[in-house]
């Protein structure tokens, strides 16, 4: 499997003000990566279903790649 590459993200930390939490600053506010959670999972999907067609794709060029074979040798 080929990777095309990584973006880097400059979008800035989403601020939740959660005082209890473990990781929150002086005044109580946590940072968090400021990404587009639906966004990401669309592309996640977009890109599954492709990689599922490429794969049924593959499986019926295999198949009649050996079934031409397969009629070749009977002949």
């Amino acid at each position: 499997m080929q990777t095309y590459g990584i973006e880097q993200i400059d979008a800035p930390a989403r601020l939740v003000y959660d005082p209890a939490h473990p990781h929150a600053d002086a005044k109580g506010f946590v940072a968090y990566p400021g990404l587009d959670h639906a966004g990401e999972m669309a592309l996640m999907v977009q890109t599954l279903r492709v990689y599922e067609s490429d794969v049924v794709m593959f499986n019926a060029a295999r198949s009649m790649y050996m079934r031409a074979l397969d009629l070749g040798s009977h002949s």
